[in-house]
Parts: C-alpha cells; structure tokens; sequence
C-alpha cells in the first residue's frame, strides 16, 4: 500500500478495496492520501496519476510517500 508504482499502476478500484485493510501507521496514511483524489485517479493517465499521488502526500504530510510519488525525483 506504500509502494506508488503500485498506487499509480493498479486499477484504482483495486487500491480502494485495499485502502479500507490497511495496516500500519505508513499504510492508512498512504490509503487516506489516494483516498483524497480517488475519483480523479479512475480516468486519468500513470502519469497524472503519480502528480496527483505526490501533491496529495505533500498535503498531508506524507513527506516521504510524497518524494517517492514526485515524476522530477
């Protein structure tokens, strides 16, 4: 669930099923961060997808989700 390939490549129905069995402190984190712009995350591109991870982490304060998430790392 803290893996952003896996967040930006898997179906996003797919990642919503998971976010709800998250475990561990990283893993709810990263499911609330995916959660925010899920409804965006169905129709658009990988790589609208890992802007829309990275932006939404920073918001949250996922530092580090949000620096593994950014397309200029």
């Amino acid at each position: 669930m803290v893996d952003p390939a896996f967040l930006v490549n898997a179906d996003p129905g797919e990642v919503l099923g998971l976010v709800d069995t998250a475990s561990g402190a990283a893993a709810r984190l990263a499911g609330a961060v995916y959660r925010a712009s899920a409804h965006l995350h169905r129709d658009a591109e990988v790589w609208m997808r890992r802007q829309l991870l990275a932006l939404d982490a920073a918001r949250y304060g996922d530092r580090a989700l949000a620096a593994r998430s950014s397309p200029y790392r």
